[in-house]
């Protein structure tokens, strides 16, 4: 089960995903 390293990934994409659209600042929280 690699589901630490999933969540892990896809916190980094959202993250990453957030710093590229600065624009949907609004749904940062």
């Amino acid at each position: 089960m690699e589901t630490s390293s999933t969540i892990t990934n896809l916190h980094v994409a959202l993250v990453y995903n957030l710093k590229r659209n600065p624009h949907q600042e609004e749904e940062a929280e």
